[in-house]
């Protein structure tokens, strides 16, 4: 006698299924299938009905919610990622990487809030648990367990993520030793490989010499003068990549500068930036009238004509080396304070407050004749024979 065939129908949508699932395939409705006998067609089995075609333009598109796994590759072969109550087959040749992938896929959506249960029929959850650490997922949370485990409450698994459960119902299964599912914690981080680790930083630091003071972070040395001395230290062990920086800015320089008079080869109004980041605005290439000798249109500021050269130097930035100068000077003023009436316009004029050049003008007015006098003759052009003489002057004047 032929055995009745049986199907498992959902009382809600009436959609059918060969097998049991814990929720509708079609409308997703827990536990709403039942398994009903099938009555054998009498008929031929390509009796049925031919489907009608149905123009391209008729069918409705529907623009399906997908789920991405995060994972580029599988994303793109599912169309943008997975849809709800799709079904996936993932083929391939044994130890290509199918439960690997499968691994990292579901610890992806575990962690973004989906609830996930990764069933196995051929590894027992310990194998899983190895695997998922050596990809770094043994904190995802995934429960693990086989299809044994979970076939008869897959509804209750699939929501336990998302409702509180007293407890959760299981199979046992002989295949993992009748043990229940769950997320093993992970593994304690291994105390040979953390001084492993550092001593390879100590290492590091020994070769190139930047230690935790160079960077800026706490370390042994608390003076201000040790912590400078090991960031000193630290340049000396590192001068290589510095030099080898200045080269790289010297030889882009040299680039530029023969682009330059094929570029700027017309009049035109340029900004140049000074050392200490003040821009300054300049013509150049402006037409000066005609040389009565050749006939030539003479032009100021022609860089077309000429040349030029490259100097590169690396160290402190600019800043520093004011903040630098302005500690210095504060050092000198206090050792020897009867020299600050003459050196206070100087000392204003380097500092970065608003208004230091005004400051510096106003206190630059109470300096000594003499000392004004010196300077107006040096921006004159004065010669040095002229400038000892005037001071020799002076000097026999307060003899």
């Amino acid at each position: 006698m032929a055995k009745a065939k049986t199907a498992y129908v959902c009382g809600e949508c009436g959609a059918s299924a060969l097998q049991w699932f814990g929720s509708c395939p079609s409308c997703g409705t827990a536990g709403s299938l039942s398994e009903t006998a099938v009555e054998k067609s009498s008929g031929h089995r390509y009796a049925a009905e031919a489907a009608k075609s149905v123009p391209l333009e008729a069918v409705e598109a529907k623009e399906l919610d997908r789920i991405a796994s995060g994972l580029g590759e599988l994303d793109r072969a599912l169309g943008g990622g997975f849809v709800g109550g799709q079904v996936a087959l993932l083929g391939g040749d044994p130890g290509i990487g199918k439960s690997t992938l499968l691994l990292q896929a579901a610890a992806r959506l575990a962690e973004i809030g989906f609830p996930v249960v990764y069933l196995s029929g051929e590894e027992a959850p310990a194998q899983v648990r190895m695997r998922a650490s050596r990809l770094g997922l043994a904190e995802a949370p995934v429960a693990l367990g086989t299809e044994t485990n979970v076939a008869k409450y897959q509804s209750t698994w699939e929501q336990a993520n998302t409702k509180n459960f007293p407890y959760l119902p299981y199979e046992p299964d002989t295949r993992n030793g009748g043990a229940a599912p769950q997320r093993v914690q992970p593994p304690v981080s291994s105390q040979g490989i953390l001084d492993g680790l550092n001593m390879a930083r100590e290492d590091l630091r020994a070769v190139i010499g930047i230690y935790d003071a160079g960077l800026g972070r706490p370390s042994n040395e608390t003076s201000g003068k040790a912590i400078l001395a090991q960031q000193r230290e630290g340049d000396v062990g590192s001068y290589l990549y510095i030099d080898n920086f200045a080269r790289a800015v010297r030889q882009t320089g040299t680039i530029i500068n023969d682009l330059i008079p094929h570029v700027y080869d017309t009049e035109r109004t340029i900004r140049i930036m000074g050392e200490d980041g003040r821009i300054d605005v300049m013509a150049i290439n402006t037409a000066q009238g005609v040389d009565p000798a050749s006939g030539d249109t003479v032009f100021a500021h022609d860089i077309t004509a000429g040349s030029y050269d490259v100097v590169a130097t690396m160290g402190p930035s600019y800043t520093t080396r004011r903040e630098e100068a302005k500690d210095g000077m504060t050092s000198f003023i206090q050792a020897a304070p009867q020299t600050a009436p003459l050196v206070l316009d100087l000392i204003a004029k380097a500092q970065d407050w608003p208004m230091a050049d005004d400051i510096a003008r106003r206190m630059r007015a109470t300096l000594p004749p003499k000392i004004l006098q010196l300077e107006a003759m040096e921006q004159q052009g004065a010669t040095p024979e002229q400038i000892d003489q005037f001071l020799a002057q002076i000097n026999a004047g307060m003899g």
